[in-house]
């Protein structure tokens, strides 16, 4: 049965999208539609993915600017008239086996407390990417440090899931409103699935479902990253931990930029 709409968002993202196609296909009948957002990439990513054979009905949509990560997704998630009962996030440099994709699928159904679910993500070379982590503390926040769930035991819970590979339950996921569309990019899956916890669901990671993700493909400099990264982390810190958040971002903010001055890139 489709069970399953994907939602995917683009940006120079073409090299990567006849594997993601690849292994979408494999995934057959779970998946429902295909949504494919493109955030203005210069590598003719739209054209390549209406050039490629998807499973379900698919759409492309060349939003024409670059919307942001989670505003693109809500858009995606927004677009199939009929809509399945699950809603896969998928970065198209990633890829998650047929029979992973079922057991994300089963364990949502088995577990109705829980929003959404994630896999644990590994790059092509087999390195662990940080998939499921517990959320930031004042301190954290301050020392810009991340604390990974270990979920090597099979389905943990979490407080939060990387956004590149993330199977929501819809219901949950439309009304949570889906991503804050205010955070451009970073941060926007931690505050969503804070969202998540604070309204009751749980999160959880399925450390025996592995995924591939090529992460970092398609990224701008690293100096639009980092500014990207302290503007999403200081909204996140104010909205979650008010003013001292604020005041731990800001730290965050100095530290960082004075280590750029001694490395020669104050940005």
């Amino acid at each position: 049965m489709a069970d399953v709409d994907v939602v995917v968002v683009t940006h120079d993202s073409a090299g990567h999208l006849p594997s993601l196609a690849a292994s979408l296909r494999r995934c057959g009948a779970l998946v429902a539609s295909v949504t494919v957002v493109d955030n203005l990439s210069s590598d003719g990513s739209a054209d390549v993915a209406r050039s490629l054979a998807l499973p379900g009905r698919v759409a492309v949509v060349d939003a024409g600017v670059n919307l942001g990560f989670g505003r693109a997704v809500n858009l995606a998630a927004r677009h199939p008239e009929d809509r399945a009962a699950y809603l896969l996030v998928l970065n198209p440099d990633a890829a998650v086996p047929p029979d992973g994709l079922h057991r994300l699928v089963s364990t949502l159904e088995g577990r109705p407390d829980l929003a959404c679910v994630g896999a644990d993500l590994r790059r092509p070379d087999g390195s662990p990417v940080s998939s499921a982590r517990s959320f930031p503390g004042l301190w954290d926040v301050a020392r810009g440090r991340a604390h990974d769930v270990d979920h090597a035991g099979g389905l943990v819970d979490a407080d939060w899931l990387c956004g590149a590979l993330m199977l929501w339950r819809r219901s949950a996921f439309e009304a949570l409103g889906g991503f804050d569309e205010r955070y451009f990019l970073y941060y926007e899956d931690v505050d969503l699935c804070r969202r998540a916890r604070a309204a009751g669901w749980g999160v959880a990671i399925d450390g025996g479902v592995v995924a591939e993700h090529d992460q970092g493909h398609g990224r701008p400099t690293a100096a639009v990253l980092r500014q990207a990264n302290r503007r999403s982390r200081r909204r996140y810190a104010r909205r979650w931990m008010g003013v001292p958040g604020a005041g731990a971002a800001l730290l965050a903010d100095v530290r960082e930029r004075l280590a750029g001055v001694v490395r020669g890139d104050a940005r």
